[in-house]
């Protein structure tokens, strides 16, 4: 038995988990900053003949309070909004606590290191019950593709572990995706749906995020001041969304013009930010 593809990889539900917790303290900070202005009176909600009437309540030795007219209903939405505002800091202040505990405790890699404590003896005669990140890899380079062939006169670019590209650009995306160690594709063939009828595409790179073991489509555009080649770029980009391709999900684009050329750093942000 293996487990690959049906499970969540620990660094996607771990930073899934981090991610939440910034958006939480963020709101955190939010209501926190408008309960310093909050007003000091209690709200009393009366429900009477079919409406509604609100009392603000600020002295205790008067618990009815006064009935808020049309003047004073400013001061009872702002009661109303500070109580909203208490109660769900407190939740969130619990569950802020919930995930950091969770993250605490959240060590994934022990059930891979199970099978890697093994002595050699021991794992010849066992398999393991997960596929590991190595053997993923191995076996997704291992998939043979067919790309399509260079014209006779075309220029020749190779990267530098010998992969013929097409252009100046695409050598510099290679070589960081080769020195990064990021598995890849060249032009490995990709069929879409256009319409009612299906077409095959060959992405300039299919590169492959180990450890969420997940697949991006990286398309470069390289002569985006041709205003036809620009139309073109985006008719494919279009196809691409129809498709469920979504730029940052499972899509990456870099552009180019004359006036501005491909830029080393951006290609290294996506690497950093997307495949590692």
């Amino acid at each position: 038995m293996k487990i690959s593809n049906d499970i969540i990889p620990y660094d996607e539900l771990a930073g899934t988990a981090q991610r939440r917790i910034k958006e939480l303290s963020k709101a955190l900070s939010h209501i926190q900053a408008e309960l310093r202005n909050a007003p000091m009176e209690n709200l009393r909600v009366v429900h009477s003949h079919n409406s509604i009437q609100y009392h603000l309540v600020s002295d205790e030795n008067k618990p009815n309070g006064i009935y808020v007219k049309k003047t004073l209903m400013k001061t009872a939405s702002a009661v109303a909004q500070r109580d909203y505002f208490r109660n769900v800091a407190d939740e969130i202040q619990r569950e802020i606590s919930v995930i950091e505990y969770f993250l605490s405790e959240y060590h994934p890699e022990r059930v891979d290191g199970v099978y890697r404590a093994l002595n050699d003896g021991r794992r010849n005669l066992v398999k393991n019950v997960f596929t590991s990140d190595e053997e993923y890899v191995s076996a997704w380079k291992s998939v043979a593709y067919e790309r399509p062939a260079f014209l006779e006169n075309a220029p020749e670019y190779f990267s530098n572990n010998g992969l013929r590209v097409r252009s100046k650009s695409e050598i510099i995306i290679a070589n960081q995706l080769i020195r990064l160690k990021i598995p890849f594709r060249y032009e490995a063939p990709l069929t879409l749906n256009s319409g009612n009828r299906k077409v095959i595409v060959h992405p300039d790179f299919t590169c492959l995020n180990a450890r969420a073991r997940k697949e991006f489509v990286w398309e470069h555009f390289g002569m985006m001041t041709d205003e036809n080649y620009a139309e073109n770029a985006l008719g494919k980009i279009q196809l691409y969304s129809a498709n469920g391709y979504v730029h940052g999900k499972n899509f990456l684009a870099t552009f180019e013009s004359q006036a501005s050329p491909l830029s080393v750093k951006i290609v290294q942000q996506y690497i950093d930010q997307f495949l590692k």
